[in-house]
């Protein structure tokens, strides 16, 4: 193919067109040609991109074929200077499995080419446990949102477990509820990055359901679920959300990096220790062969911890969500669910602090007695509570 497809140059924002047309005719050939097989494997533009953003620092007049591994490595220790060592590793990956494809025709499975296959992944640390969020944090974070789309969003990106680019395609349509809480089609659309599934959520319901009531598109099921704030037709994009999650992190006091898919990567390691591996690549959207589920299995302890409890005769508690931070509130009033972070019932307004609701009620009294003292006895007068006050103040009730 010596034209890359209209379709996919369409995809690719202006300086990925400029990288594949500033290349010699052999790689412009050997990219548009690559590029056609990640479509043909419903790789999405995002991805793609991150292929052409490696491939912008992979410069020389040779063909890629003709790259030796003495050419790759001084590549490697060039951007290995340049840039931060998470992006250096991604694009080593990157070109990796592009010169596998060039000189195989394959995008997985191995067989490697020698200028390549020096490339290793590093041994993963165990030790994660600053990029992992606490339910509690979650709530933090979600405390910290001033609208309720926000808290609805940073609800449903945890208990989803949705990539970044799921999350914001999702429309109203996606969502059903029934007597157990709700269920999210995700992974519709052509960016998808795996096949479509279904997540059942619980504890993010009351914040969507709210949510919901107020959306200026509710009745329209093609409607983006978390529409813009400013652009009521639109949905919110991938660079706000990062935007979203960063400043409601610091605005939580929350001493971390914290991204979007921070949320992904808390829920997986929260749900290793309850699901089987065949469930955790269900849930969220990993491939058969995939390797993520034992990562997070050994993240979460699981295994460790049943041998530690079985050896010392422990039984632990299966009630695991009964102290949740996000378990919902019940009102003892109207029995209706209400948000974890709720302060007063959506429904009738009780109050589910009562300590708060007694202090906020004083405060209020406080200054009607200063600004409109009159008014005020005026109501006592008419609820007839003028006499009651008299009589409690004299000790006969």
């Amino acid at each position: 193919m010596k034209v890359i497809a209209s379709e996919i140059m369409a995809s690719l924002e202006p300086w990925a067109r400029r990288t594949i047309a500033d290349m010699s005719p052999s790689r412009r050939r050997a990219v548009g040609e690559f590029l056609q097989a990640l479509e043909d494997d419903k790789v999405g533009p995002h991805t793609m991109r991150n292929y052409i953003a490696a491939l912008r620092t992979l410069n020389g007049a040779k063909s890629y074929k003709q790259l030796g591994e003495t050419d790759i490595r001084a590549w490697a220790r060039e951007i290995d200077g340049r840039y931060k060592p998470r992006t250096a590793l991604v694009y080593e990956f990157n070109i990796k499995r592009f010169l596998k494809w060039v000189h195989t025709g394959h995008l997985d499975g191995d067989g490697y080419p020698e200028c390549v296959k020096w490339i290793k992944a590093p041994r993963s640390k165990a030790n994660f446990g600053g990029e992992i969020l606490s339910k509690a944090e979650v709530k933090q974070l979600a405390d910290a949102a001033n609208h309720q789309r926000d808290r609805a969003l940073l609800f449903v990106l945890y208990e989803s477990g949705a990539r970044a680019s799921e999350l914001v395609g999702l429309k109203i349509g996606d969502v059903s509820f029934d007597q157990y809480g709700a269920v999210l089609r995700i992974g519709r659309g052509p960016n998808a990055k795996s096949g479509e599934r279904r997540v059942r959520l619980f504890e993010s319901v009351p914040d969507l359901q709210l949510w919901l009531s107020m959306h200026p598109n509710k009745d329209n099921p093609e409607a983006s679920l978390f529409a813009n704030q400013h652009f009521k037709d639109r949905g919110i994009q991938r660079r706000a959300l990062r935007v979203l999650v960063a400043k409601y992190a610091k605005r939580a006091g929350l001493n971390k990096r914290i991204s979007p898919h921070t949320f992904r990567h808390s829920r997986a390691t929260h749900l290793a220790s309850v699901l089987k591996e065949a469930q955790m690549r269900e849930f969220f959207g990993w491939a058969n062969d995939s390797k993520m589920p034992s990562v997070y299995v050994h993240l979460s302890g699981r295994d460790v911890d049943q041998s530690l409890f079985e050896h010392y005769g422990i039984k632990p508690r299966e009630d695991g969500n009964e102290d949740s931070p996000l378990k919902k509130k019940v009102c003892p009033r109207c029995n209706i669910e209400n948000s974890a972070s709720a302060r007063f019932c959506w429904r009738c307004w009780a109050a589910f602090d009562t300590a708060k609701a007694d202090e906020l009620t004083a405060r209020v009294m406080e200054e009607l007695i200063k600004r409109a003292p009159e008014l005020l006895r005026q109501v006592l007068k008419e609820k007839g509570l003028d006499q009651e006050i008299v009589e409690l103040a004299r000790g006969e009730k």
